[in-house]
């Protein structure tokens, strides 16, 4: 039997970033965790374009947030940038910075990491394996 994973260890560890002997739970809350840090401090939008320049990019976190069964929030940045794309095809500053701030107020309403926390937690208790045992 594997001993319980503790949620906030998890947590932790994840929030140092991607480890190449991470399993796929880690991996998921390790891509959401980089993306909600950017989130929070500088805009949902900041967070996809910074990510999106990058090896785990914009679907991989969407893809992360289907894995904590946190489609709302997958959806979110999803219609992010789908609207992003449409206000630069009209060459408007306006309406680049309408879907900033419409973004920002979507993805703040979503309560991610408290949602998160309680998907880690079931995540955890539904399969363990899928995390890499504690040090």
């Amino acid at each position: 039997m594997t001993a319980a994973l503790d949620p906030t260890a998890v947590w932790n560890r994840a929030a140092d970033g991607e480890a190449p002997d991470m399993r796929p739970g880690d991996v998921a809350l390790a891509r959401i965790l980089s993306f909600h840090g950017i989130a929070e401090g500088d805009g949902c939008l900041t967070a996809g374009e910074e990510l999106a320049g990058t090896e785990t990019g914009v679907l991989d976190t969407m893809a992360a947030f289907e894995y904590y069964a946190m489609p709302n929030a997958s959806k979110a940045v999803d219609d992010t940038f789908l609207e992003w794309l449409r206000a630069l095809k009209t060459d408007r500053d306006e309406a680049v910075e309408a879907v900033e701030l419409a973004a920002d107020e979507r993805y703040a309403g979503l309560d991610v990491e408290a949602r998160l926390s309680t998907a880690l937690e079931q995540k955890l208790a539904d399969s363990p394996e899928d995390f890499r045992p504690l040090a």
